[in-house]
């Protein structure tokens, strides 16, 4: 019986130990982001969205879709003592292009700051002055934004200019998976899964939208020192109350519903640096709106990705319109 019993412990140890002493059976990694001032890491970001909006009073469904590609630095200016960073969050590089025109928004939008031609996009006057500057950005040591500070930038008062500005807001942030482990277990390991809730203000109907997002760690590479992260989710609309809609006098009073909303996404976590290498997501969006003048439809379908890049193909990136061919001028 002893002998049994020794001959078991042997093999149980056999089985919990790798060679080097390494344990198997432990309680998970920390998948908390970790600050250290003053290091450095560059992200390209790529999405397309296809919108879709059709209304009583029109004949035709109108579409467009909209394809961006930016560049940008996260810089860890510096850490205080209770673990809140102080980040320089800056975008380098812009590019966007639609298939057609966005509704109330007759000129051509395509534009790449990239090209040292005058552009005539009238998205250029708000992105010239974005491009290059640093967004000061204060966050908690899981990755919860505390403040958000704006340059000075090029605000006009029309549509044009407050599109323009969506894609460099807080809200837009926020929606970087960069902190895509805020909410997750302190101790995270295979299988291991939580949920987080979030809400997204919405311009339409005094409704927001709420996301409620399920995380699975549904691998873990103990030599890369990495997890892969699956996350679903679906879209439902809360009350934010009374508030005007960009003063457009036909969508006041506006009530907006959910007809169907759902999220999924992929995420590759450093959990030995504490940061994204790679994302990929994708939203599946149809609301409705009962306005005064009919019942109008919205639809938005998003296929987005983030990766980590070192800094040379990071500055590649940055140049590659002004790069000539080989053998020429």
């Amino acid at each position: 019986m002893f002998a049994m019993s020794r001959t078991r412990g042997c093999i149980l140890t056999a089985v919990l130990l790798l060679p080097g002493g390494t344990v198997l059976a432990d309680d998970g990694v920390s998948l908390a982001p970790k600050f250290e001032a003053g290091t450095r890491h560059h992200y390209v970001s790529r999405s397309i969205v296809r919108h879709g909006i059709a209304a009583e009073l029109l004949e035709t469904k109108q579409e467009v879709t909209v394809r961006t590609e930016s560049g940008m630095a996260i810089v860890v200016a510096s850490v205080s003592s209770n673990g809140e960073a102080e980040l320089e969050w800056t975008t380098h590089y812009m590019k966007l292009s639609t298939d057609g025109a966005i509704p109330g928004i007759d000129a051509a939008l395509d534009y790449d700051s990239r090209v040292p031609a005058p552009s005539t996009s009238p998205l250029a006057p708000t992105f010239a002055s974005i491009i290059g500057k640093p967004f000061h950005i204060r966050v908690s040591r899981s990755g919860d934004i505390l403040s958000f500070e704006t340059p000075q930038i090029y605000a006009g008062p029309d549509a044009v200019s407050q599109l323009a500005q969506s894609f460099f807001s807080k809200e837009a942030f926020a929606q970087l998976p960069l902190f895509v482990t805020l909410g997750a277990p302190a101790k995270v390991n295979y299988r291991d899964a939580w949920q987080r809730r979030e809400e997204i203000a919405f311009p339409l109907g005094g409704t927001n939208l709420e996301l409620l997002e399920s995380f699975t760690c549904a691998r873990r590479k103990p030599r890369r020192q990495s997890v892969r992260l699956n996350m679903t989710g679906t879209i439902s609309a809360v009350s934010a109350g009374p508030q005007a809609v960009n003063g457009l006098d036909p969508l006041q009073g506006a009530a907006l519903t959910v007809e169907s909303g759902t999220v999924k996404g992929e995420y590759e976590w450093d959990y030995a640096y504490g940061r994204l290498l790679a994302a990929e997501s994708q939203l599946d969006l149809v609301t409705a709106l009962n306005t005064r003048v009919g019942r109008m439809q919205l639809e938005q379908h998003l296929t987005g990705s983030v990766a980590l890049v070192d800094e040379r193909a990071f500055e590649r990136k940055v140049r590659a319109p002004h790069r000539t061919k080989r053998g020429g001028r």
